[in-house]
């Protein structure tokens, strides 16, 4: 986490990290995510396409979580989620 952090190229990988090593996230969700999906004054987002039995699911979103999440919001200015993680996790250097 320090290098990505310390690396400006790998900040949105660095958040999507955070983001599912404090939620339990998978990669497909994470990349599925959109803003309408994430409740700031509640504190927690919610999936609706999980593998899990019900095929929704809303995660609280611990204190690291939301820093990650607002930061993520300040960094794309409420563009899809989706566009953020699938543009710059799968871009080649």
């Amino acid at each position: 986490m320090k290098t990505a952090a310390a690396n400006p190229e790998w900040q949105v990988a660095r958040l999507a990290m955070t983001l599912a090593l404090n939620t339990t996230m998978r990669g497909c969700e994470l990349k599925g995510l959109c803003w309408r999906d994430v409740e700031f004054m509640e504190r927690t987002l919610t999936v609706y396409y999980s593998k899990t039995q019900a095929g929704e699911r809303v995660i609280p979103l611990n204190a690291d979580a939301t820093a990650a999440i607002l930061e993520l919001w300040d960094r794309t200015k409420g563009w899809p989620i989706t566009v953020t993680f699938a543009l710059r996790l799968s871009r080649k250097s």
